[in-house]
């Protein structure tokens, strides 16, 4: 499959918009932020569970790409914490005011449980970072997202999930036992989605669901087929140009 370019935006912003990307530190959300910061329109707030991990992420991306140190913002984001998703957002409202785009990219599969943990702790810990965890951030930052006024592609909410969370495409034979917990948990993602979707529909923020294929990542120990820059960029695509209500890859429509 070829590697997914984003569109140029129809609106010149006249400053950066300010994104978050969560799990920003490592694979797929590291590049989703390389590539936006890379751009120069988006001011990037690379979001990892401790301060140390996002600092050292902003330190990687402004040496490797000489991305400009002021697009790039640590920010310490752990899903498994409500008290550190509050204090986020506070520190994002006491210094901006809004935000303009959430991209909800941080997961876990479970593979890095096998043989340590029984299922019902494996299910507990998949399910509270990749539903639990993504329901709080979304809910604690939906207030900044309100307050944007950023012209498109701001006000928008970005869902990384995967299409082993589709009912429609497990139906037709496509699943994975290995990662059992991760199809539920993006399954429930999916409705989460479709719930924000139906009640922002008044409030001219876009919901965009997509998938970056199956990277080679520390989600799956590395053994993913596609690179995960290349994944990285049906991200880029739903947070720049994907229309509201959709669930995308490579740039087309794929089941929810």
């Amino acid at each position: 499959m070829k590697s997914v370019k984003p569109l140029k935006h129809s609106v010149v912003m006249s400053q950066p918009l300010l994104v978050l990307v969560t799990g920003a530190n490592q694979g797929i959300g590291y590049y989703t932020a390389q590539h936006l910061a890379s751009t120069g329109r988006y001011h990037v707030l690379l979001g990892a569970r401790s301060l140390l991990k996002a600092e050292n992420t902003a330190k990687q991306l402004a040496k490797t790409k000489s991305i400009p140190p002021s697009l790039l913002e640590p920010i310490e984001l752990d899903l498994s914490s409500d008290d550190s998703i509050a204090a986020a957002a506070e520190q994002v409202k006491s210094k901006y005011g809004h935000l303009d785009i959430l991209i909800n990219n941080a997961a876990i599969s479970g593979a890095q449980f096998e043989g340590t943990e029984t299922l019902r702790q494996k299910y507990h810990q998949v399910l509270d970072t990749n539903v639990s965890g993504t329901a709080v951030v979304t809910e604690t930052f939906l207030p900044l997202l309100q307050a944007s006024n950023a012209p498109s592609p701001g006000r928008r909410i970005v869902f990384v999930s995967s299409e082993l969370g589709s009912m429609t495409v497990a139906a037709r034979g496509l699943t994975n036992l290995q990662y059992t917990e991760y199809c539920c948990s993006k399954a429930a993602l999916n409705m989460m989605a479709l719930n924000y979707l139906k009640r922002l529909k008044d409030e001219n923020i876009t919901i965009v669901v997509t998938t970056p294929g199956f990277c080679s990542t520390q989600l799956n120990n590395n053994t993913g087929t596609r690179l995960p820059e290349d994944g990285a960029m049906e991200i880029v695509v739903a947070a720049t140009e994907g229309k509201n209500g959709t669930f995308i890859r490579g740039g087309g429509i794929v089941p929810w």
